[in-house]
């Protein structure tokens, strides 16, 4: 069973039910889907909602290839897009460049203005990836 990242970006794995398919493999609960693979096309999931994941799910042809992430930090921050930076990478140059000058509360805005600037890169991403037959 999958649900929305805490974050609202991404999906994971809430629960893997026994004698499934899912149960027999190496998924977790917990784990963070980061992309799907099917007939030689790659989903990248990082910033795919939950009812995204499972269109792509639903869309995908046998048989399918899951990127799994058990750990660390929900997979969008740590995503590239080819266009830049993912949003750790920025948040650590920021603090490499103003560290000391910054708060906590102030880093958690920084922190979620890169994000929502990522967002926008990935949505337009996607509808480009939409629009050439993907």
């Amino acid at each position: 069973l999958l649900e929305q990242n805490p974050s609202g970006r991404g999906t994971l794995v809430n629960e893997v039910v026994n004698g499934s398919a899912a149960s027999t493999s190496k998924i977790r609960a917990g784990d963070f889907i980061v992309s799907i693979s099917s007939s030689g096309r790659t989903a990248d999931c990082a910033w795919l909602s939950l009812a995204q994941v499972k269109e792509v799910i639903m869309q995908a042809k046998c048989p399918v290839r899951l990127q799994l992430r058990r750990g660390g930090p929900e997979p969008w921050m740590l995503s590239r897009d080819g266009s830049g930076l993912s949003v750790e990478q920025m948040m650590d140059e920021a603090s490499r460049r103003y560290g000391r000058l910054l708060e906590e509360e102030q880093e958690e805005a920084l922190r979620a203005a890169f994000a929502a600037l990522k967002e926008t890169e990935m949505r337009k991403a996607n509808q480009e990836a939409v629009a050439g037959g993907f």
